[in-house]
């Protein structure tokens, strides 16, 4: 090839660049235009432009952002009924479920989402987010490979991924995931909060404290984002002012989550770490007629119960911990062994069975679901 001919076909090749950069960046370009807007002139726009489906999506993400759960999730029905096919209502729906508090609700949503359109990886994010929040982390763990399976770029299942390894003690994997999270979506509140999470388990309170409160300060109106941060600065507390400070964050948290009983444990947890013990008491009571099963707040009542001098109170409490907590491991095991054996129909229907015997209604649906989808494929 001659010189002349070479250097055509580079500026050739450089046009066709250009041109293609020009299509591709438009979408990317009108989204930041987009996300420009303030919340009002946005809503203007996303009602002149009823047809809009990503100005629609910035606008419920903006609400969900200022505490605006219920103006979110009506917009986001409307969303799904103007577009039945499309996924991202729906996945939206769960996850402004899901950050309300609604478990059951945003469970429901998310496992129809995930039978639509079983490809979808936010769809399996999603399902994988609502399995964690109901505590069943072998069913989590699998959406959450689900969702970076089809979609490697998915930061949501990256982050989930990041959130199990990180329970599962397996801080160099967690990291890794953490980190690759934040690379997908860098300097926003889902790469904060789950480099913050994995930090938090790794008992590295200090990184904990600085990436979740990187994430609140993005997230101000995001209810589980405050539940993060308060529970790192109640175990962190170790003077009056960080006291002050952990007692300030629970009220915030309180505030957007006021049906949370972790919010109540944690306030026994402050209190009780200032030897306030028959304040402790009552919060966690309160705690526990929230979340009857809640086995970390059995066990800090009847040791406050125990420093108040409420000896037999303390002993009575205690037994009904070791009750708890026996049952608590019975659903582990038969959740790993189901894990390790998912193919086998007696260990979901006994799964089923321990979770039903539990009042533990998400797990009892899932294992239901599996069994009868596992009975369906049997020759």
């Amino acid at each position: 090839m001659t010189p002349r001919k070479r250097l055509l076909l580079i500026s050739a090749l450089g046009a066709a660049v250009l041109v293609a950069g020009w299509f591709y960046s438009a979408p990317a370009r009108e989204t930041h235009r987009l996300s420009r807007m303030s919340t009002e002139s946005l809503s203007a726009w996303t009602r002149d432009h009823p047809a809009d489906a990503r100005a629609r999506r910035l606008l419920g993400e903006r609400l969900l952002q200022e505490g605006r759960t219920e103006e979110a999730l009506a917009l986001f029905r409307e969303a799904a009924e103007t577009d039945p096919g499309a996924a991202w209502p729906l996945v939206a729906q769960s996850r402004a479920l899901l950050q309300a508090g609604r478990l059951g609700e945003a469970l429901t949503l998310a496992q129809e989402v995930q039978r639509r359109a079983p490809e979808d990886a936010e769809a399996n994010a999603v399902l994988g987010e609502v399995y964690h929040s109901a505590g069943n982390r072998e069913a989590a763990e699998e959406a959450f490979r689900t969702a970076a399976r089809h979609d490697a770029k998915n930061a949501a299942a990256h982050a989930g991924l990041a959130v199990i390894l990180a329970d599962k003690q397996d801080f160099t994997e967690a990291r890794a995931s953490a980190q690759r999270a934040a690379e997908l979506a860098p300097d926003t509140a889902l790469a904060y909060r789950t480099l913050g999470y994995v930090e938090d388990k790794a008992a590295n309170l200090t990184e904990a404290i600085r990436y979740l409160s990187l994430a609140a300060e993005r997230e101000p109106h995001r209810g589980p984002t405050w539940a993060a941060f308060s529970q790192v600065l109640v175990r962190a507390a170790r003077t009056p002012a960080e006291y002050k400070a952990a007692s300030d964050a629970l009220d915030r948290t309180e505030a957007l989550l006021p049906n949370m009983a972790g919010v109540a444990y944690f306030r026994g947890l402050l209190l009780a770490k200032q030897h306030k013990h028959e304040e402790a008491i009552a919060q966690f009571r309160r705690a526990l007629e929230r979340n009857p099963k809640a086995t970390h707040a059995l066990y800090n009542l009847a040791t406050s119960l125990a420093f108040a001098g409420k000896k037999a109170e303390s002993a009575a409490v205690s037994a009904h911990f070791q009750r708890a907590r026996q049952n608590e491991l019975k659903m582990t095991q038969l959740r790993m062994r189901v894990a390790r054996e998912p193919k086998r129909a007696d260990l979901w229907r006994r799964l089923q069975a321990v979770a039903e015997a539990q009042q533990d209604e998400a797990t009892a649906r899932m294992a239901r679901e599996r069994l009868q989808a596992l009975l369906a494929s049997s020759p």
